[in-house]
């Protein structure tokens, strides 16, 4: 695994355990090849960690757990946005429990944001440009940024 995959591995992990602290909803974290597996105490949430955005890649790993809470961790870079925009209507229809997450642990504003493509789409006809109001919430990094802060 390459040491940007492995860092937004390590930033989504402490991201879901830092988001269970009241609640400890959680019952075990499970490593896989992709990211890992949470078993939550009323189900189970597979989480994919890409450094680069591959949809149907994604979506093929995440088909075992349709119906299930699913997400997907990427960099909030210029790359995987527009990969998220020409991939909409497969992300869109792939399951409603599915989110998404960009991430950028260096930004000076806020870190990541995130939505639920099939609820997103349902709510908005403009994909394009509402993903784009969501992105601009968080800076968008460079893979050369990354590399850069990422020894």
């Amino acid at each position: 695994m390459d040491k940007l995959t492995q860092y937004l591995r390590e930033w989504a992990l402490h991201y879901i355990k830092s988001r269970d602290l009241i609640h400890r909803n959680i019952v075990n974290i499970a490593d896989n090849e992709d990211g890992f597996v949470v078993e939550l105490k009323d189900g189970k949430q597979c989480v994919i960690v890409e450094a680069e955005l591959n949809a149907d890649e994604v979506l093929s790993k995440l088909s075992a757990y349709k119906g299930q809470k699913s997400a997907l961790f990427v960099y909030n870079t210029q790359q995987n946005l527009e990969k998220a925009i020409a991939s909409w209507k497969k992300l869109a229809e792939f399951d409603r429990h599915f989110m998404m997450v960009f991430v950028n642990p260096f930004s000076s504003t806020e870190h990541k944001w995130s939505f639920f493509p099939m609820t997103h789409h349902t709510l908005s006809d403009k994909a394009e440009n509402a993903l784009r109001v969501l992105a601009s919430s968080v800076e968008i990094i460079t893979e050369e940024k990354l590399e850069k802060n990422i020894r």
